[in-house]
């Protein structure tokens, strides 16, 4: 379980830091670039020995990469933080 969220983590991180979004994950599957063809295609066989699809997938299947998925995450619990200050006593507004 642990090599399966670090090779998650990895893949999302690197990612962000290759340019490969939600958005772009199709196009960058023809990229150039070693980091990236061998992020997105699973020829190593890592990602098939962990019981995962390619780490591309997770961009692929509509979660994006860290960022995205940071910018998601903390605008909803920016959301709830701000919705709670606003009550008082923390109760539920209405």
């Amino acid at each position: 379980m642990a090599a399966i969220v670090g090779w998650t983590l990895y893949a999302l991180i690197q990612a962000e830091a290759s340019g490969v979004t939600q958005a772009n994950v199709d196009a960058m599957l023809e990229s150039e670039e070693p980091v990236v063809r061998r992020l997105l295609d699973d020829s190593s066989g890592l990602a098939r020995a962990l019981g995962l699809d390619a780490a591309g997938g997770a961009c692929d299947q509509g979660r994006g990469n860290y960022g995205e998925l940071f910018d998601r995450t903390s605008a909803r619990a920016r959301r709830s933080i701000c919705r709670v200050a606003r009550t008082p006593y923390g109760r539920r507004a209405g």
